[in-house]
């Protein structure tokens, strides 16, 4: 289902690179979003996070997820809302001690992503599981962590939230999206993500529309509603262009954009048509148009309207020049 956008924020901290090693920083662009949660059916269950304060074992991503510019192919999940990329992932939950500047949450226990970060319990019981599966194709392959009807420790009601995080092969992109349960208690969560190097982008609310911090860690956040979504994609450097269709020098408007995109190319030698193709977040082509290129460069206008919003990469190519830029749709 396509997903309706509430709101972009942009959420930056430093830029990774390919061929870094675990010690550097993250750099990721935060959207919030809707869409419908799905409870996962026939995925391998995670009985060992059905506990309070337990970790699992190492669990097979499908594919190689890259996260800050290093590629993982195992996770670790918490009872409490946290999935690491380490070896050594931290139980920690207790409240006022889940903050992604706690000292707790170092180390082996990085890079982790937090969904929802607080003391939790999945009591089989009363419904709760936890499971995860993979899904689609090679390149495009997602896979999908869930935890269901969870409650939190501080409190007693049962099928208190569930949430699921979804890795996507072909970006890099990490969704959060979530249930609320029919209790309405006080909580007091994090979300967000944590690098290698300790850098972080945190909510500062569970709204539809927050904004990220990194440099404070809010963990006071009530339960997102159902549907909410809240993405985070990497920023990209751009592919390689030669000097004759040079990233200064062509010009995209405007960055969001709704009902269309325009483009501006200048003249580049010894190509008469530029080509511009957008793709989505799975590299999907969604949009393809080619125009003359004068010698007083071209405008292209690729209409939006009735794509789902979210970050998308333009390709520019005009004879072996070619040039890629991230955009973003909102609606």
């Amino acid at each position: 289902m396509p997903l309706r956008s509430v709101g972009l924020l942009l959420g930056l901290g430093l830029l990774a690179t390919s061929g870094a090693a675990q010690t550097t920083a993250s750099r990721y662009q935060f959207a919030a979003s809707t869409d419908t949660f799905t409870p996962l059916t026939g995925g391998t269950p995670v009985p060992a996070i059905l506990r309070n304060n337990t970790v699992s074992g190492s669990l097979p991503i499908g594919f190689t997820f890259t996260f800050g510019g290093v590629g993982y192919t195992n996770f670790q999940v918490s009872s409490n809302g946290l999935l690491g990329f380490g070896g050594n992932l931290s139980t920690v939950g207790a409240e006022l001690s889940n903050t992604l500047t706690s000292s707790q949450l170092t180390g082996g226990s990085l890079p982790a992503l937090a969904p929802f970060w607080t003391d939790l319990y999945g009591d089989s019981s009363k419904g709760a599981s936890a499971q995860y599966a993979l899904s689609g194709t090679a390149p495009a392959r997602v896979l999908t962590m869930e935890w269901l009807d969870y409650y939190d420790v501080n409190g007693d009601a049962a099928r208190y939230i569930s949430f699921q995080v979804k890795l996507y092969e072909a970006s890099g992109r990490i969704d959060y999206i979530y249930r609320r349960g029919p209790i309405n208690e006080a909580t007091d969560a994090t979300i967000g993500l944590k690098a290698a190097d300790g850098s972080f982008l945190s909510l500062t609310n569970a709204g539809s529309a927050p904004a990220v911090s990194s440099t404070t860690s809010y963990n006071r956040l009530i339960r997102p509603v159902t549907g909410q979504v809240y993405t985070f994609t990497p920023v990209t450097t751009p592919l390689a262009a030669t000097p004759a269709l040079a990233a200064a020098e062509v010009q995209v408007f405007p960055n969001p954009a709704q009902t269309s995109l325009a483009v501006w190319v200048p003249a580049v030698a010894g190509a008469n048509e530029v080509r511009a193709t957008l793709c989505n977040s799975l590299g999907q082509k969604v949009r393809t148009q080619v125009t003359a290129l004068p010698g007083a460069g071209a405008r292209l206008t690729l209409p939006t309207a009735d794509l789902a919003a979210g970050i998308y990469s333009l390709r520019l190519q005009a004879g072996s020049a070619t040039l890629t830029k991230q955009v973003m749709l909102s609606h």
